[in-house]
């Protein structure tokens, strides 16, 4: 509670010194944690003029310095770092450090009351530092990946995440392989196309519970050009667990025209994927975000989700 009360007044402080031209100390470590800069003043008064790019202030003070009628002057020495702080906060309420993420990408869904809605946000890590992603993902134009509002599991969230609870997992989880409807090109996850024949095995006594497979009928089966992601082929023979607590993955079609799977194993079958309301325990978004998500997340910087909850 305090370091959330912390967080808070933090957030005030920076919105209030910028109004009143007030000097402010160093920002929280969750800051410096996040690999941003913690500078020790702010400019004495900040006016945006429309020429300055993301980032930079122009002071306030100018004429002073400059005399009457002279243009504000750029100064590139005093910033704040407002993913890195944005980052640490979120962490901060999580409960986890950034030292908990290994990998280069991070996806957070920051679950809110009941925990069956969350706001979903996206993190890149390049040169140290942790940034909110942004940019065409997909080579369309218009296709961004921005921050959006889900739906989680119809319970909320909980440390109940099973086969017999509609929670979705609380926890920090890695992403892939990717799984759809369409031949999809140019992506950097492994992925696969949905057949009839595939299937995401549910029963616990068999061996590949919890992992997608190809019932293999005795004609044969041909994978799909598209396909990179080397998905289990069973002969029909020897498929012999209960298909009843299967997910035959094309009737869950549309909702499965774009999903990443989330490597939970306690409970099975717990996806990214399209849907517009509250589900079993995954995840649901919007068909454009989901899409461009598809397009954004690279295996090679091993992606990550945190699913949490605020109180």
């Amino acid at each position: 509670m305090k370091r959330k009360l912390l967080i808070l007044l933090t957030a005030l402080l920076l919105a209030v010194s910028a109004l009143l031209g007030q000097r402010l100390e160093p920002v929280p470590d969750a800051l410096a944690a996040a690999g941003g800069t913690a500078h020790t003043v702010l400019p004495p008064v900040q006016h945006y003029t429309g020429a300055q790019t993301a980032g930079q202030y122009i002071s306030g003070n100018n004429r002073a310095t400059n005399g009457p009628g002279a243009q504000p002057v750029i100064d590139d020495t005093v910033k704040f770092d407002f993913d890195a702080f944005y980052l640490g906060s979120l962490c901060s309420e999580s409960g986890y450090t950034l030292e908990d993420f290994t990998g280069e990408q991070l996806v957070i869904a920051r679950a809110f009351g009941d925990g069956t809605e969350a706001h979903l946000f996206f993190f890149e890590k390049a040169d140290g530092k942790w940034r909110q992603a942004s940019g065409i993902v997909s080579g369309e134009p218009g296709n961004r990946l921005v921050s959006t509002h889900v739906f989680m599991g119809r319970e909320g969230t909980g440390p109940l995440a099973d086969d017999y609870h509609a929670y979705s997992p609380v926890g920090l989880y890695s992403l892939g392989p990717c799984f759809g409807k369409y031949e999809l090109t140019g992506l950097k996850m492994d992925y696969f196309v949905i057949t009839d024949k595939h299937r995401w095995v549910g029963d616990h006594s068999s061996q590949y519970y919890n992992k997608p497979v190809v019932v293999v009928p005795p004609e044969g089966f041909t994978k799909n050009p598209a396909d990179t992601y080397p998905v289990i082929e069973v002969p029909a023979a020897e498929a012999t667990w209960n298909f009843a607590l299967d997910e035959h993955l094309i009737e869950y079609l549309p909702n499965y025209d774009y999903s990443i799977f989330i490597q939970y194993h306690v409970g099975c079958a717990y996806f990214i994927h399209v849907k517009y309301m509250t589900t079993g325990g995954c995840i649901g978004l919007e068909r454009e975000t989901m899409y461009n998500l598809m397009y954004w997340i690279d295996q090679s910087k091993n992606p990550q989700i945190l699913i949490y909850t605020v109180d």
